[in-house]
């Protein structure tokens, strides 16, 4: 069972679940994925696919509006990919010195 103060909430993998680029401006980011990075990192397969357990899964590309207070920062999903990014929103985001 997932516990929130151990793990992200639902699992703990040992290799990346997502590479790509972001971008934005202001108090928004745009994680926008790149399939030829991931498999440049983890050796993935071409074309993507989620039933190949060897070829690279579809890219992530979504929108977070940030804010900072102090040593703390947290994340929002005002469009609708709350449900998909549970990492990001479960609690603030602490700075490590």
């Amino acid at each position: 069972m997932a516990n929130p103060g151990d793990d992200c909430g639902t699992a703990v993998t040992d290799f990346p679940l997502e590479a790509g680029d972001l971008k934005g401006t202001g108090s928004t980011v745009y994680f926008v994925g790149n399939l030829d990075r991931m498999q440049q990192i983890t050796g993935c397969l071409l074309p993507p696919s989620d039933t190949l357990t060897d070829h690279c899964g579809f890219p992530f590309q979504y929108r977070l509006d940030w804010a900072a207070d102090g040593d703390t920062m947290t994340f929002n999903a005002d469009d609708g990919a709350a449900g998909d990014l549970p990492n990001y929103l479960i609690k603030p985001w602490q700075k490590i010195d």
